[in-house]
């Protein structure tokens, strides 16, 4: 780190403090080690590393690094976890004082105040021109993001768009997620006005495509269940599916982006070695970078939701994530020649392992239990860490230093055969977007004679974005806004009923997600125990329904 940057780390520091009660703890530097926050924002590397701070935020152990791809997605349809930890949102025995709740909540409003401050002080000390344009877009983003994964998460939340400078009445009342999502929508559309396109942009900061995706993503989450009994009578699903049908098409328009242009494994194998892939992602985080700035960087993909086994001194991994067996078996529901041609299948769920013998950038794979084809015990394949850069990210079993997409090019597709379908009944249209991905992957495509109903094709899209986007942390917040968490849930117990051989191999802690679910909380989450007893304003009545309090969430 360069000595003028260590200097100013305690302004990115000061820059995280809490925008809600539970900034009642804070870690002060002695004013002496406060520097003048004037001179540090008129200077561009350092402005840029405390932005750079705000984004390693959306990649801590308790967000995008963990909770959200890993935990929350273990209790999906699409995965079973051996890790049996009570009070763990991967098995649905969290509560209001589970530690990955309590985190999740008091990093995501770190980030949001940590944005409030980076804007309030740019606009104070830096000079208007290309720069401040561009690093304000990218904080009013983040700030907009935070706040899209709070309503999504808890439903109403705190709401604040101006820094917290003290600990003196920071209690805040639950604003309704109508109101804060039309504040993400405004930010949003401010935001993709000031940023720049995907190949001007430092790569893995935000761009506009990012900004016009992140819009799509949110008016498909407006039609949703959770909202579509709060908004206003002429906010009809059908306009906010054309709304996102419109930030789709300006994304796919842009000719930085191309589906066509990477191979399905290729897209993972790049996030594990750290290779630029702008046609293919629209936003990726980047620990690397954010590391060499001086700030905690977590990423587990390949590690918590890895192949096993241990090899001495070459990989690792806990591989405490499975496939679950109705994730193998849409891979063969359309087709089953899609078994063979469709690239996803084997490499989302491989029949293999890593084996002994295998070296850095050369695995010796090891078939599983091949008379029996064990579907209890598929890997995920999706972040191959035997592929690393260093022996040191390959082989620790905590952390691999991959990329994570936040939005990639095919999303956008699967987004937008969404909107069609669903706005302007656009099936030909619709399917078509399917048959992009589809093609990038090799699988059979979805015949559009006779053409299928907007009800079948909803069905294909469910499908399609399982197959496509599992283990990144999508399937949750999906099926929630479908109202379809429950059924897929209880569906995919049914398919543990039966056992099959080795069936033994499943252990009762590894089903407990499905036992443990309760449709009453656990499309929410609760609004943890730590602020309901420091905030005034949220007092245990004000927890949400299902959760021991009277706040209804949809």
């Amino acid at each position: 780190m360069k000595p003028e940057m260590k200097k100013y780390m305690i302004v990115a520091a000061m820059a995280g403090l809490l925008g809600t009660a539970a900034c009642n703890k804070l870690e002060i530097a002695p004013k002496d080690e406060i520097n003048d926050r004037e001179m540090a924002y008129k200077n561009d590397v350092i402005r840029n590393q405390i932005l750079t701070g705000i984004y390693s935020l959306l990649y801590n152990d308790a967000t995008w690094g963990n909770m959200i791809p890993i935990r929350l997605e273990a209790a999906t349809d699409v995965q079973i976890t051996r890790m049996s930890t009570s009070g763990s949102p991967e098995n649905n025995s969290h509560t209001s004082q589970s530690d990955l709740v309590e985190e999740n909540w008091r990093v995501l409003y770190q980030g949001i105040n940590a944005a409030n401050e980076f804007l309030y002080y740019s606009d104070l000390y830096v000079p208007d021109g290309e720069n401040k344009t561009q690093s304000m877009g990218e904080a009013r983003f983040l700030r907009a993001y935070f706040y899209f994964t709070l309503v999504r998460l808890y439903g109403d939340v705190p709401f604040r768009t101006q820094p917290t400078f003290d600990v003196v009445n920071t209690d805040i009342a639950r604003t309704s997620a109508v109101e804060v999502y039309d504040f993400i929508v405004k930010e949003l559309e401010k935001a993709q006005g000031e940023l720049g396109d995907p190949l001007e942009v430092s790569y893995g900061r935000v761009s506009k495509t990012a900004a016009q995706t992140a819009l799509a993503d949110v008016y498909l989450n407006l039609a949703g269940e959770l909202m579509k009994n709060r908004l206003p009578a002429d906010s009809t699903s059908e306009l906010m599916h054309r709304r996102a049908a419109y930030w789709c098409e300006q994304v796919l328009a842009n000719p930085a982006h191309d589906i066509a242009a990477t191979e399905y494994s290729t897209v993972f194998l790049n996030q594990v070695r750290s290779v630029t892939n702008v046609a293919e992602q629209v936003w990726e985080l980047q620990p690397k970078y954010m590391i060499e700035e001086g700030y905690r960087c977590d990423s587990r993909l390949g590690k918590y939701n890895g192949m096993g086994n241990a090899v001495d001194g070459v990989y690792n991994a806990r591989a405490a994530i499975y496939a679950g067996i109705p994730l193998r078996n849409l891979y063969g529901k359309l087709s089953a020649d899609d078994l063979e041609n469709d690239d996803r299948y084997d490499w989302n769920c491989p029949w293999t392992r890593i084996g002994a013998g295998s070296k850095l950038g050369s695995p010796v794979y090891v078939e599983i239990d091949r008379q029996h084809r064990n579907i209890y015990r598929l890997f995920p394949g999706k972040w191959r860490t035997i592929f690393a850069n260093t022996v040191a990210e390959s082989s620790d079993i905590n952390y691999s230093g991959a990329r994570l997409s936040i939005y990639r090019i095919a999303d956008v597709h699967l987004m937008y055969a969404e909107a069609l379908n669903a706005g302007s009944d656009d099936q030909a249209g619709a399917i078509a977007q399917i048959n992009k991905v589809r093609a990038r992957a090799h699988a059979s495509a979805i015949p559009d004679s006779p053409m299928p109903s907007k009800e079948e094709v909803f069905g294909l899209i469910v499908d399609e974005r399982a197959r496509e986007l599992c283990y990144e942390g999508k399937r949750r917040f999906d099926l929630i806004r479908w109202g379809l968490y429950e059924t897929k849930v209880r569906e995919a117990a049914k398919t543990y009923e039966n056992p099959q051989p080795n069936a033994s191999w499943v252990t009762t802690a590894m089903l407990a997600g499905f036992v443990n679910f309760n449709a009453a909380r656990h499309e929410i989450l609760p609004i943890p125990q730590s602020e309901i007893s420091r905030n005034a304003l949220i007092p245990q009545s004000e927890q949400n329904e299902g959760w021991g309090g009277n706040r209804k969430w949809k």
